[in-house]
């Protein structure tokens, strides 16, 4: 039975071209369920040979399980996803006859509005670097500014490469891994910023390392910076301005998506720069009191037209989005 979740796994990164963190989840949850199947054996009276022996009554005996140990009601049905898409892989390659919980109902699910930051507690937080030159300051800065002005995913901006941004032009190129590719407009603080971290900090960063390093972003030791440094400078960023707003990995991602939408952006144009598959995804934004009078909009997101470029298509832009 594990083979067959290693024969999923593989799939998902050789043909659905999924990211190395999504494989990542899906084979926890997966390994998680094998591994509660395993423990009640004797409970279930049964012996799990295949997947075949698994049924929605077994499945809804895990749910039980995992409320019962107080799982948020998120977490359990993203566990549900993984194990009913699972199954169907298992359908098509005829490895079982039917998807056990094809018709199974999820629990409901008390998804939490993201909470943006307002307008001063960005300034604060992205120009509390300026008055540092160590290479570790300047990268911060750059990477803060290219966050905020473009919105993107921390794991986007982790994958970014050299070869992502253009500088002349004022753009950078980021996505890939199963989601739509997509080249986001930079305003001139930004594009400021990431000469600045290019020419006086990415270099020092980069004697640390004797290999050839295509990443953009560089921790201490010239390698790529990760997923959980680059939440550790979000974290201490806005700790080490007197921000007690709880913060995410993700809240410039959100404050960037509230700001937008508070301008004047429709829904379509804010979806294409976030890089949504769901315009319901994006209209989370619409629906939170936080963006009130408080939050109030950056300039630089109101001042010029521009474009998004969508797997290598033109996206017209209105007036209100990021200048550079």
């Amino acid at each position: 039975m594990k083979t067959d979740i290693d024969l999923f796994i593989e799939f998902l990164l050789r043909e659905r071209n999924s990211s190395d963190s999504t494989a990542t989840a899906y084979r926890t949850d997966l390994q998680q369920f094998l591994a509660f199947l395993r423990c009640r054996e004797s409970a279930l009276a049964t012996t799990f040979s295949s997947w075949a022996e698994v049924s929605a009554v077994v499945v809804q005996r895990y749910v039980d399980e995992l409320q019962k140990r107080e799982y948020a009601s998120a977490t359990v049905v993203r566990k549900l996803v993984s194990i009913k898409s699972f199954f169907n892989f298992l359908q098509r390659n005829h490895l079982v006859s039917c998807n056990p919980i094809r018709d199974f109902r999820s629990p409901p699910v008390e998804r939490a509005l993201p909470q943006p930051l307002s307008e001063l507690e960005i300034t604060r937080i992205l120009t509390a670097l300026e008055r540092e030159a160590t290479p570790k300051a300047v990268r911060d800065q750059a990477l803060l500014e290219t966050l905020y002005a473009t919105g993107m995913r921390v794991s986007e901006l982790v994958k970014l490469n050299l070869t992502d941004v253009d500088l002349e032009s004022g753009t950078v190129t980021c996505g890939g891994a199963g989601r739509t590719r997509r080249t986001l407009p930079l305003y001139e603080r930004t594009v400021s910023a990431l000469r600045r971290y290019s020419v006086d900090s990415r270099p020092l960063l980069k004697a640390a390392n004797e290999e050839d390093e295509t990443a953009l972003f560089l921790n201490h030791r010239g390698g790529r910076l990760t997923r959980q440094g680059l939440w550790l400078i979000i974290r201490d960023s806005v700790n080490a301005v007197g921000i007690t707003t709880p913060v995410t990995p993700h809240t410039l991602r959100h404050s960037f998506a509230f700001h937008l939408l508070n301008s004047g952006v429709d829904i379509k144009e804010a979806q294409q720069r976030l890089g949504h598959a769901s315009a319901s995804t994006t209209q989370v934004y619409c629906k939170s009191n936080a963006c009130d009078s408080r939050k109030q909009v950056p300039d630089e997101l109101r001042t010029r037209a521009s474009a998004v470029v969508i797997d290598g298509k033109l996206q017209t832009q209105s007036a209100s989005l990021l200048s550079r």
